[in-house]
């Protein structure tokens, strides 16, 4: 009997930005570390996306209508859910920094974005224990 081995699952980033511009550089540099990436405007939006899928790891803007970045970590934290998430904001004050440390979050990266440092970020993301 010959055994199939199955192809590993592709990791996978979920983008949440109000730009449609940012959403779209921020995907090419994530599909270019081989990574799927998906994309919604907003927190209300990734919230529900969060309801039907699981993925590796959350990029997540601050500045947003309706739901800011912070308020969207805030409903993360309330629901439960534990994910890497990876601010990414042209808002670098040292005050925004200081409110981002209330949050588990696992890193905090200025826009624009970088591909390397996109690239080293992602190589830091821990493999779900169910991908091994």
């Amino acid at each position: 009997m010959a055994m199939v081995m199955e192809e590993p699952r592709r990791r996978s980033a979920l983008i949440i930005d109000d730009s449609r511009v940012a959403q779209m550089i921020l995907g090419r540099l994530i599909a270019a570390s081989g990574w799927e990436a998906s994309r919604v405007a907003g927190g209300r939006q990734a919230l529900a996306y969060l309801e039907r899928e699981q993925p590796d790891v959350v990029f997540v803007d601050l500045l947003m209508p309706e739901m800011s970045g912070l308020e969207f970590l805030d409903e993360l934290l309330r629901r439960g859910y534990r994910l890497p998430v990876v601010v990414l904001t042209a808002d670098a004050q040292e005050s925004t920094r200081r409110a981002c440390r209330r949050y588990p979050i696992h890193a905090f990266l200025r826009k624009p974005a970088r591909a390397d440092v996109i690239s080293k970020t992602l190589d830091s993301i821990p493999v779900a224990a169910d991908d091994i």
